[in-house]
């Protein structure tokens, strides 16, 4: 507030020392921070939320596992307790374990992560760097590491502490009454099945988020951009003030740059294959361009208040490369110059938004940035095309001939009949006979530009990421179920003999082995499924065409993760169907 007050004040003060100059200039102010990643943070907290549960899926794994290896240490916890040892000691000990595992695996993490960070940097397209360079310079600093740190203590902690408590209140007495019933551990079995429940419902947490990403991202792909993204190569090529001079007052008119363009234009239109050839300020869907305030004739507007919209300097044949229908009026011609009077074409969005229901056709408007720029004729309405974020509703935008105002950066569209990629030589080859100091600047087709898109890349990028997360999380989570039935087949080896000697069919056997698993995965889906429709409304932001509670997705992921928890259970209870009673028998 302190900056945008002395931002006024020193406003104030040009207009009253240079009123001509300064007769309709103001300063808009948006803090840096929310300008560079205020789009961004939304991802980044909810990626951060899936590394969490994926963490936690991790934790209890791995206290599954040290509760299993506990088991084995029982007899020693119980004898180390009767001889006099603390539970505060043995509880210690196991904890201390615990810490030292987990710091092991920070260690390897961190090599991990060290390789991952610069992988994920190179999958960023070269625009959203340009767009956010801080992203270059990601990696692994102080605070990362602080970060380690603590989730390494907490980690330890939260995987060592039911262990560490189960261990701790080991006795002879429960020991032996667990050896009696045929080897089972009822207490390991009730801290065991909530940690897999849990792994299942925070799996199918994830693979929700997943799907419901890369279902929109899916639908986002399939929009029509309003204009033909097939067969057009796109490129930049930048003339320098040197060489190409603009006058020093607005309209800002390069006689140069005009001259440059149809020359160049007529050579790639004279090129075998080449169909069509436009040019504009911005290639669409690029992120490029920018905005204008402008004001309609004959509307009072106060200073500040105007109205603003996108705005493209285009050449005649810009609307015929990219395939754009003209709604009503005309488009360019090689008549609007420089000495006939100004004209505009506009957008149907601009229409809706500015013309109050009147015909745009003879209205004229005025840019506002110098109050001796004159007023200019719409004379064509052109279809509504997405600009930046192709996933927001078309934007208004203003067109104007680059042949009564040319821009010194120009962005090229050059239809062809086959493959873009295969046009790319001859196209700096005809620059080169033109200008050799001239480079081509980012050529790759349309495509590849709408693809790499603002909106898609925010929508292609957690998506992804989200869904190596939940795949990661489901194979997790299988291992925790299969080896909590297995430990049990294992634990149960007696009981089982003892019902196949009595007669049981094995098909029974295999019956009692799924039920348990089966169970524990119902369980899981069902909270999975009540938590990923709360949580799932996290992602509305990201979501394009499809509805954070799409029954589709939700299903689709509930059988998915029902199979795979079927797959995990039947090899251990094919392994109990295959037990011997005799060695059942003298099984301890």
């Amino acid at each position: 507030m302190q900056a945008r007050a002395e931002m006024q004040s020193v406003n104030a003060q040009l207009t009253q020392e240079h009123p001509k100059e300064n007769a309709s200039v103001f300063f808009v102010m948006e803090p840096l921070n929310q300008q560079i990643v205020g789009k961004i943070r939304p991802i980044l907290l909810i990626l951060l939320g899936a590394v969490g549960f994926v963490l936690l899926i991790t934790c209890a794994n791995v206290a599954n596992l040290v509760m299993t290896r506990s088991i084995g240490r029982r007899k020693e916890f119980a004898v180390r307790a009767a001889l006099g040892a603390t539970r505060g000691g043995l509880f210690s000990q196991l904890l201390t374990e615990s810490l030292l595992l987990s710091s092991i695996g920070a260690g390897v993490g961190l090599l991990g992560a060290q390789w991952g960070v610069s992988l994920l940097v190179a999958a960023i397209p070269e625009q959203q760097l340009q767009a956010m360079p801080f992203l270059r310079n990601a990696g692994i600093n102080t605070t990362v590491l602080l970060f380690l740190c603590a989730v390494t203590v907490l980690t330890g902690i939260l995987f060592g502490l039911a262990p560490g408590l189960q261990a701790s209140r080991s006795s002879l007495n429960d020991i032996l009454k667990d050896e009696s019933r045929a080897g089972t551990s009822t207490a390991h079995a009730r801290l065991r099945n909530p940690l897999v429940v849990a792994e299942i419902s925070i799996s199918l947490v994830l693979l929700v988020g997943a799907g419901l990403l890369l279902k929109s991202l899916h639908v986002l792909l399939g929009q029509d951009p309003g204009f033909n993204v097939h067969n057009v190569l796109t490129f930049y090529v930048n003339l320098p003030d040197s060489a190409y001079p603009s006058d020093k007052t607005p309209p800002y008119y390069s006689a140069a740059a005009v001259r440059f363009d149809h020359e160049f234009t007529a050579r790639l239109r004279s090129l075998p294959g080449v169909v069509d050839v436009g040019q504009a300020s911005a290639i669409p869907a690029s992120g490029g361009g920018g905005t204008i305030r402008f004001v309609v004739e004959g509307r009072p507007t106060a200073l500040g208040q105007e109205d603003e919209c996108q705005i493209m300097t285009v050449s005649t044949g810009y609307f015929s490369s990219l395939k754009i229908p003209l709604v009503d009026g005309r488009f360019f011609t090689a008549n609007d110059i420089k000495d006939t009077e100004g004209v505009v074409v506009v957008s149907g969005a601009f229409v809706k938004a500015y013309m109050q229901g009147e015909n745009p056709i003879g209205k004229r408007i005025r840019f506002t940035y110098s109050a001796k720029n004159p007023y200019l004729q719409i004379v064509g309405v052109a279809a509504d095309t997405a600009s930046i974020d192709i996933a927001a509703p078309p934007p208004a935008i203003i067109y104007t001939p680059n042949d009564q105002g040319p821009s010194t950066f120009l962005s090229y569209l050059v239809r062809t009949a086959g493959q873009p990629s295969a046009f790319v030589g001859a196209a700096r080859a005809a620059l080169q006979q033109m200008d050799p100091q001239l480079p081509l600047i980012q050529p790759q087709s349309l495509e590849e530009v709408a693809a790499q898109s603002p909106s898609v890349f925010l929508r292609r990028y957690p998506s992804y990421l989200i869904g190596c997360f939940a795949t990661l999380a489901v194979i997790l989570a299988v291992v925790g179920l299969y080896g909590l039935i297995a430990h049990m087949v294992l634990q149960r080896t007696r009981e089982i003999g003892i019902r196949l000697a009595l007669g049981a069919q094995r098909r029974d056997i295999m019956r009692i082995v799924l039920r348990q698993g089966i169970r524990a995965t119902l369980v899981g889906l069902a909270i999975g499924v009540i938590a990923g429709l709360g949580l799932t409304r996290l992602l509305s932001s990201l979501l394009y065409g499809v509805t954070p509670r799409d029954w589709l997705t939700f299903s689709g992921v509930t059988i998915l993760l029902l199979f795979v928890a079927l797959a995990a259970c039947a090899i251990p209870a094919r392994r109990a169907m295959r037990v011997d009673p005799i060695v059942a028998l003298r099984y301890e």
